[in-house]
């Protein structure tokens, strides 16, 4: 006898409205630009200090009457007169303000270029199937036998290396997942603005293998097993003082 239960699928569709936890990873494939881009700020932080100085010490000295505009205003150098002349700027604070622009110039387009070498990692949540699946894929090393009491020297020194053996297969054990897990985990990449399909297993050993490539699959690694092992709440807006 047929006992299939004929159901309304539309009235079930709240069964399947639920999609994974997904965060985003910014990575910068350039991170050397940073150590340029860092002692220009401090260039510009000097530069901007010796303009104000040199303002302040060519500041004209003017009449409690003249020292202020028709608005109140105080004048700088540069403005227009009322006489629609303009002030003429000392040539060491003409100097030091164009020496500012242009450091300003060049830390701009260094941080447009730095700007264009970030990838933007598109991750989702793995659920306790898929993890324990990957952990069965790999294999997980076996515990060598404990020492048994009295061994001798040459025994306690062989358990030794047995122990320091275990210890990295498990870590490599434990990259292979973590790399197998993000295979999975990956959505997109955007890289210079273009959404990119989500790269191979063996996309991602050649990830690895770039320069600060460990680095980056460590940062993604950590940010997947966020998602995964902690669940994300959030919080309802509200406004301050409510």
């Amino acid at each position: 006898m047929d006992t299939t239960e004929c159901v309304d699928v539309a009235v079930e569709d709240w069964i399947d409205g639920v999609s994974y936890v997904q965060t985003k990873v910014t990575i910068y494939r350039d991170p050397a630009m940073y150590a340029e881009y860092e002692p220009l700020l401090e260039k510009i932080d000097e530069a901007d200090a010796l303009v104000a100085e040199l303002e302040a010490e060519h500041a004209p000295e003017k009449s409690d009457d003249s020292a202020l505009g028709e608005d109140g205003a105080a004048s700088t150098f540069g403005a227009e007169s009322s006489l629609g002349e303009t002030e003429q700027v000392p040539k060491a604070l003409a100097d030091a303000r164009a020496r500012r622009d242009e450091l300003i110039a060049e830390a701009e387009a260094l941080y447009a270029r730095y700007e264009a070498n970030r990838e933007v990692w598109h991750i989702r949540a793995l659920d306790q199937d898929e993890i324990r699946e990957l952990a069965d894929d790999v294999g997980i090393p076996e515990t060598p036998d404990p020492l048994r009491s009295g061994a001798t020297a040459a025994q306690q020194k062989a358990y030794t290396r047995r122990v320091e053996k275990h210890i990295e297969d498990l870590r490599k054990a434990k990259e292979e997942v973590d790399l197998r897990g993000l295979a999975r985990a990956v959505q997109s990449v955007e890289v210079a603005g273009e959404t990119k399909a989500a790269p191979s297993l063996d996309g991602l050993r050649r990830v690895k293998s770039r320069p600060g490539g460990r680095r980056h699959i460590r940062d993604l690694t950590s940010a997947l097993e966020r998602i995964t092992l902690q669940e994300v709440q959030i919080a309802a807006p509200h406004r301050a003082g409510a």
